[in-house]
């Protein structure tokens, strides 16, 4: 069977960040892991409508993950790595 024209193998390039919050996502956890179950305000301001993806996120790479309104239009976002039991 032939290989369609439009498809191309070969070695998967690096990611850019985009689509996984970005690079500032990986500095968050990693800063939370030194201070665990500490709670820190990891974004500031962040506009209502895309403040949940961001959040989700940050719960994904395995925080605790809340929101507070900080006007009609934005959100801070607040994080934690979870203490060990």
């Amino acid at each position: 069977m032939a290989t369609p024209p439009d498809i191309e193998f070969g070695e998967l390039p690096p990611s850019s960040g985009r689509g996984s919050g970005g690079p500032w996502i990986a500095d968050a956890v990693a800063t939370l892991k030194e201070r665990p179950g500490e709670w820190a305000k990891v974004r500031s301001g962040v506009p209502t409508g895309t403040a949940g993806p961001s959040a989700g996120r940050l719960k994904d790479k395995g925080c605790e993950v809340t929101t507070r309104k900080i006007g009609d239009n934005a959100i801070d976002i607040w994080a934690r790595w979870p203490e060990a039991l």
